[in-house]
């Protein structure tokens, strides 16, 4: 908006304002006396530009965002912790792991914090972020722990998230402005159950059984099949299995909530190409999971999924060693029957 008002323009500006039988040349006594003055009204104008664009969620910087966005009860989600499996093996019978014991693998360390059965818990990393998703394996307690002979984390329950970037922030933003959000409506469910830890996409189906009930399925934040524990976990800020249908949770007074996860729908790969040297196999599966993946990644927006041989083939040429595809079979699976199921690769088979 204040494009022009740049030292140069105000400069000139200020020399109009001055009689012309003074001298007005670089150098002369009003030229020095306005000059400085100029350089002040444009670092005024910079700022007033910098405000204004700060008065509007479309082009504010994060914080001033953040504030604007607070007008609405909306706010960056935070980083959070992932909980993980850890399943312990003792000498006897008796369960020696404690409530807040710790162990630790490589640089991370992990608490325990709910018993799951004899020798299985819950452990929560100490690290926030995603970092806590990514390792898992044999770990050491860092206390003596009696007749302890092994630690294992051997599966992620729930997925540690990071801070929510500015512009998926900023997308939210808008999102909540434009959607139909009210009192139970489908907006409403799916803007709640997102902003659970841990869930990645949403869909809400009516009456699954009989008026009153609302289905929620979801994945985790990786577009996986989402854990038992997170499903409970969805399912007790909703609609708490204790006190169904009595608006305890989330969920309006009268709705009965059933939680589910969407489900898996294996592909079997079967690919022909000439190449020049060898292929390997990584490099090929790489390709394929990324698509799958960018498939997955539309499953809440679309009634049901595709696969197409050609976008395959696309890729798969990108590959430096790949010259041709003569084929991609499919197993047969172009679509999905349910729309509660996504792609995985099942197996891959490449023939040069």
């Amino acid at each position: 908006m204040f494009e022009d008002m740049t030292y140069e323009n105000i400069l000139e500006q200020l020399l109009k304002n001055v009689p012309s039988d003074v001298d007005k040349r670089e150098g002369s006594i009003i030229f020095d006396t306005l000059s400085p003055a100029a350089i002040e009204l444009a670092n005024m104008y910079i700022s007033l530009d910098i405000i204004l664009n700060n008065a509007f969620a479309e082009t504010a910087e994060r914080n001033y965002l953040v504030l604007k966005a607070k007008e609405l009860g909306l706010e960056p989600f935070s980083s959070t912790k992932a909980i993980l499996k850890l399943d312990v093996i003792y000498r006897g019978k008796s369960e020696n792991v404690v409530e807040g014991d710790k162990f630790i693998l490589n640089n991370l360390t992990y608490t325990a914090i709910e018993k799951i059965s004899f020798g299985s818990w819950k452990v929560e990393c100490d690290t926030k972020g995603t970092v806590g998703n990514t390792q898992l394996g044999k770990c050491l307690p860092m206390r003596s722990i009696k007749d302890l002979l092994s630690a294992n984390l051997t599966e992620v329950l729930i997925y540690g998230e990071e801070v929510e970037e500015t512009e998926e922030f900023r997308k939210r933003y808008f999102k909540s402005i434009n959607s139909n959000a009210f009192a139970g409506n489908r907006s409403d469910y799916i803007k709640k159950v997102k902003a659970i830890n841990g869930v990645g996409q949403v869909r809400a189906v009516r009456a699954p059984k009989g008026g009153g009930s609302v289905k929620i399925i979801i994945t985790d934040t990786e577009n996986n099949v989402a854990s038992e524990e997170l499903i409970k976990e969805v399912k007790q800020v909703l609609d708490p299995s204790s006190f169904e249908g009595l608006g305890y949770g989330e969920a309006p007074i009268g709705h009965l909530v059933v939680v589910e996860s969407v489900s898996k729908c294996s592909v079997n790969v079967s690919i022909k190409c000439e190449s020049d040297g060898v292929l390997e196999k990584s490099k090929v599966e790489a390709i394929i999971k990324s698509y799958f993946d960018e498939v997955n990644e539309n499953w809440e927006k679309k009634n049901s999924l595709k696969i197409y041989s050609a976008h395959i083939i696309s890729r798969l040429l990108d590959i430096d060693e790949v010259i041709d595809v003569s084929s991609v079979s499919l197993n047969g699976y172009l679509k999905l029957e349910s729309d509660s199921e996504i792609f995985i690769l099942n197996s891959l088979e490449v023939v040069n």
